[in-house]
């Protein structure tokens, strides 16, 4: 049967414990009738990837997709940022200083990313300086570093 895998972003493709295939987006395989396990791994992904089981019954092609499972980015706030700035991200919030030891841990979307990357929204504020509210975008395993601090009003 002809079943095409594919896989969002991109990632290898195991079949049923057989070596992986290399990384690609799309994988054209040739399978016979029955049950069947996927194993999505790529380069960015949890180090355990991600299984699918999918009974593949005579006929057709069949199409399976699959999310590549992407590690989390991690945001952090330089020492540019007051110690007790209030960083938020969502209803998350800690002080930039707690950033630097614990960043935010910013997980990928469940259905995967083109991109391989996530945009979030934060908002740090302290007494006697500026809001600042940004949209920034983070990278599957990357950990990024806000820097410019706050400015004075």
């Amino acid at each position: 049967v002809k079943v095409r895998v594919v896989i969002r972003p991109w990632g290898e493709l195991q079949v049923d414990g057989r070596p992986k295939s290399k990384p690609d987006m799309v994988h054209q395989l040739e399978l016979t009738p029955g049950p069947h396990v996927f194993t999505v791994t790529c380069q960015f992904c949890e180090v355990a990837g991600r299984t699918h089981h999918q009974d593949i019954r005579p006929g057709g092609p069949v199409e399976i997709k699959i999310a590549a499972p992407l590690m989390p980015g991690y945001l952090a706030f330089g020492s540019e940022f007051p110690d007790e700035a209030v960083v938020r991200i969502g209803a998350d919030e800690r002080t930039a200083k707690a950033t630097r030891e614990q960043p935010f841990k910013i997980p990928m979307p469940s259905g995967g990313s083109a991109s391989m990357k996530y945009s979030v929204i934060y908002e740090a504020s302290a007494p006697g300086f500026k809001t600042r509210k940004e949209k920034i975008e983070v990278a599957a395993g990357q950990r990024l570093v806000v820097s410019g601090g706050l400015d004075r009003p």
